[in-house]
């Protein structure tokens, strides 16, 4: 199950915004609350949270989406700390675009470049996630392309990052509405 959606926020909903929030942060915890005590008990086990690149940087048109999974990314990260005195790692996850839906599809269709070439599917996405955990890593990026970029956006200031977010959702939204 996921949840993503790319909108102006002033036309969000509201259902969709909790729904996001409420998968993203609430059940993350709650699921990590459920299963780590038995994991200690074993002193051992492997817990991967599924974040997204866009937890690294501020995503105009997903503010949400990229907010809540920032939320991922730091509650893992401090969760990695307090569990490894268990033996327990836990792991987050950074995909990219994942080929997931047809929505998604016709999005990256007429999106930018990189994302097209760096999209990757749900299928491959998991098998580089389990082995990266099950290797210990704490944040698990998939994809050498998907790796590469986020090293690269680092460097760059943000207001141009977000800038060309901007320009692309712009341009994407016009491509599309004249596909249509």
């Amino acid at each position: 199950v996921g949840a993503g959606g790319t909108s102006e926020f002033q036309h969000s909903d509201h259902a969709s915004n909790r729904l996001m929030m409420e998968l993203n942060m609430k059940t993350t915890v709650e699921m990590c609350r459920e299963f780590l005590p038995q994991m200690i008990a074993r002193g051992e086990g492997n817990v991967m949270n599924v974040s997204s690149m866009a937890a690294n940087f501020p995503m105009p048109f997903k503010s949400i989406y990229s907010a809540s999974k920032a939320f991922v990314k730091s509650f893992s990260i401090g969760l990695r700390s307090e569990m490894k005195r268990f033996g327990v790692n836990v792991s987050v996850i950074q995909p990219g675009a994942m080929l997931t839906n047809q929505v998604v599809i016709d999005q990256l269709k007429h999106g930018s470049a990189m994302s097209r070439v760096s999209a990757m599917t749900p299928m491959k996405v998991a098998e580089e996630s389990v082995k990266m955990t099950l290797q210990g890593k704490a944040v698990v990026v998939p994809g050498f392309k998907n790796w590469l970029t986020l090293g690269m956006l680092r460097v760059f200031p943000r207001p141009l990052t977000t800038g060309l977010a901007v320009y692309n959702y712009l341009k994407t939204k016009k491509k599309i509405t004249k596909a249509e």
